[in-house]
């Protein structure tokens, strides 16, 4: 991600004091500090700006991005996706429109956690230790991760057919 200007991938590693003598002599972004958090795969028949939405929400409830943090700029991102900016223009777009960004003219994309949004990423991380729970549990039984994976799924299918029956 850094070729351009010679420094591996590695930033993140660095200690602060590596990075000031670096930055001496270069001029770092926010997207060139943190490795790309977002990939897109044009052959899982969803659309891109679907799949970057869903990945930009989840990195808020896992909490790699935090409230006021600063998203890639539009042509910056969609460069680095190799997508078209209209792709971006509409995740992002969407995304405001949800209340979990805030775009401001000239400035970028910002992440904007409103309580109610703080209230689901709660919500998510309390699913997370209880599946994470559920796991270890089935486990300590014996089943394999493909015959978790199975049972989740069936029950998943199962209730859905019940919600929608009611």
């Amino acid at each position: 991600m850094l070729a351009a200007t010679g420094i591996s991938d590695n930033v993140g590693a660095m200690k602060v004091s590596q990075l000031t003598a670096l930055s001496c002599c270069c001029i770092y972004t926010p997207v060139q500090l943190f490795p790309m958090l977002f990939r897109l795969s044009p052959t899982t028949g969803q659309p891109l700006y679907l799949q970057l939405m869903q990945q930009i929400r989840h990195a808020v409830e896992s909490g790699a991005l935090r409230h006021g943090d600063q998203l890639p700029g539009i042509r910056t991102l969609a460069e680095e996706l190799v997508v078209s900016p209209n792709t971006v223009v509409k995740a992002y777009s969407e995304l405001e429109h949800e209340g979990l960004l805030e775009l401001r003219q000239g400035s970028g994309a910002f992440v904007s956690v409103k309580r109610s949004t703080r209230s689901q990423i709660s919500r998510v991380h309390e699913a997370h230790s209880q599946v994470r729970k559920l796991i270890g549990g089935l486990r300590e039984m014996g089943l394999r991760d493909d015959e978790i994976r199975r049972v989740v799924e069936a029950e998943l299918f199962h209730s859905a057919e019940v919600m929608s029956i009611r």
